[in-house]
């Protein structure tokens, strides 16, 4: 059953990178692997949402944040429980379509 799982995961993966890919995004994307470009641009809605909101204000300030780490912290907790590479980690290079560095990470 496993196996199965894995042999579907590999090929929707296949099928975004190699299909699904357009110039567009091919630029677009490498921007929110890096935190210096993501950081700014999702700042920018949270602050214009905490600024311009004044009802919600003290909702979005705390909630918002809170909510960010929340998933940073469990996306990390299920990344280190489960230990299984990215599924273009095992892969041959003329199969991936990589826009970015690896960084170490997997």
């Amino acid at each position: 059953m496993l196996d199965f799982l894995l042999s579907i995961d590999r090929a929707c993966f296949i099928l975004i990178n190699n299909s699904l890919s357009n110039p567009l995004l091919d630029f677009i994307m490498p921007l929110f692997d890096d935190p210096k470009y993501f950081i700014p641009i999702m700042l920018l809605p949270y602050i214009a949402a905490v600024v311009f909101d004044k009802k919600n204000r003290w909702k979005l300030a705390v909630l918002i944040p809170l909510v960010i780490i929340l998933v940073d912290q469990s996306g990390l907790l299920l990344k280190k429980t489960i230990l299984r590479p990215r599924p273009w980690a095992e892969m041959e290079l003329n199969l991936v379509n990589h826009l970015v560095s690896q960084k170490g990470k997997n």
